[in-house]
């Protein structure tokens, strides 16, 4: 056998071994977002798990907003997005895409509050 089929029968033998991908080593990305009765809020991202990421947006609202602080919601590997009304009226999506987070807060945040005005407070998404 010369060395042309040789390389041409391991070429397909290589290819004929499906390739395996592990997500073993590829690390969550956490974000959340906090708010109070008084309007205020704080958000995080790019924390390991779901409580680091909603301990540090209670914590940035707290330094930003005062007392009251508790986590709204959170998302993995996805885009996060909060609106409030700035009276304590809030709503807040998470989707693959930011214009859809930002759609879904701002959906919620008005049926939840119909008579306050909604606007997006923050977005972030993977990347960001």
């Amino acid at each position: 056998m010369n060395i042309g089929k040789l390389l041409t029968h391991a070429a397909a033998l290589l290819a004929s071994i499906p390739l395996l991908v592990s997500n073993t080593y590829a690390q969550d990305s956490y974000r959340a977002v906090a708010v109070n009765a008084n309007g205020g809020w704080g958000a995080a991202w790019n924390h390991p798990t779901r409580a680091a990421a909603e301990q540090a947006a209670i914590n940035r609202c707290y330094r930003e907003s005062g007392s009251g602080c508790r986590a709204a919601g959170w998302s993995r590997n996805a885009c996060i997005a909060l609106a409030t009304t700035g009276n304590g009226g809030y709503g807040w999506g998470w989707a693959s895409q930011r214009a859809k987070a930002t759609s879904i807060a701002l959906e919620k945040c008005r049926s939840y509050n119909p008579n306050g005005y909604c606007r997006i407070q923050v977005a972030n998404c993977p990347g960001d």
